[in-house]
């Protein structure tokens, strides 16, 4: 990689210069939403402010301390981009080399963030509200707007001594396919309602069925005392048991 006093956008991966403006992106607490460039009145202005806070967030996480690391920052900016994602979508099941979905509706999403010394990054695309998809070789079918399919990552680079290393630390993915009846679609024997990893249903019905039980105690906690003195102040109010009349 070239030196970053060379010039930042030539150190800065190419991919991931093109995907500007195309996705969302957030460097740290500044975001760049996806087409907002392009609206605005300096487009060029506004890649090399996308630039210079990327440049700022990996500052101080490479091998060279304090200093920029020209490496680092090619890596991020690789990983930050299209490249990614298409590894993204290849792993996941219901990437788009298995489901094609109607054009325009994915939005895409990246995030970089200094955390000690360390970079957490973030990925994620979501395809929401399209009305038709297709399996490969198979013609267009449609579908209800309800359906989605959502993939996201997160990982954790370092750059101890100068080798830079990335940790996972999540992948998930999320899909339903419904038809316009409301059906949900069945693709060789599974249907596509789908989440992975599972969520801990079981967890979390037990947990809401903890909490159920400790309100119900507690309720009942307060008000049994009020019960027995209510009792206790209508009893002279009330006859007697009555006789029984043969």
């Amino acid at each position: 990689a070239p030196a970053v006093q060379d010039g930042l956008l030539d150190v800065l991966h190419p991919q991931c210069l093109k995907d500007f403006d195309r996705a969302d992106y957030t460097i740290g607490k500044e975001p760049f939403s996806q087409g907002a460039a392009a609206k605005g009145a300096d487009k060029e202005a506004a890649r090399e402010r996308f630039a210079e806070c990327l440049r700022a967030e990996c500052c101080g996480c490479g091998s060279a301390g304090s200093e920029d690391d020209p490496h680092l920052l090619r890596a991020v900016s690789a990983l930050a981009s299209q490249i990614s994602m298409a590894h993204l979508g290849t792993t996941c099941f219901s990437g788009p080399h298995t489901y094609a979905l109607s054009g325009g509706s994915a939005r895409v999403t990246y995030g970089v963030e200094r955390r000690g010394g360390a970079l957490h990054m973030s990925i994620g695309r979501r395809e929401e509200g399209f009305t038709a998809f297709s399996l490969p070789d198979s013609d267009v079918l449609d579908c209800h707007k309800i359906s989605f399919c959502r993939q996201s990552a997160e990982f954790v680079l370092h750059c101890p001594r100068g080798q830079i290393t990335l940790e996972n630390l999540s992948a998930n993915e999320a899909m339903l396919l419904v038809w316009p009846d409301e059906r949900v679609v069945v693709h060789d024997g599974l249907e596509l309602n789908l989440c992975s990893p599972p969520l801990p249903r079981s967890g979390l019905l037990q947990m809401l069925g903890a909490c159920l039980l400790g309100c119900f105690r507690l309720l009942a906690h307060l008000v049994m005392p009020i019960l027995l003195r209510l009792k206790f102040l209508v009893r002279p109010f009330l006859g007697g048991p009555k006789q029984r009349v043969e």
